[in-house]
């Protein structure tokens, strides 16, 4: 805890941690992918598909393994 010295503003800054099932930190590790999608030329371009949600929503669906 500390307060900026111009507006006297006190600031409290918290911390956490987060661990995986494994016990290694998410920080610097991130998070492991389920399903590898691949980005398509056309999902760059406005207007263009979005392989990665059309994936997802077949995934909800059940018609993706």
């Amino acid at each position: 805890r500390f307060s900026l010295p111009r507006s006297r503003i006190i600031v409290q800054c918290a911390s956490m941690a987060s661990f995986q099932p494994d016990g290694r930190l998410y920080d610097g590790n991130g998070v492991a992918v389920d399903t590898d999608i691949a980005l398509q030329p056309t999902d760059l371009l406005i207007g263009g598909t979005d392989s990665v949600l059309e994936a997802a929503v077949e995934l909800i669906r059940g018609k993706r393994p």
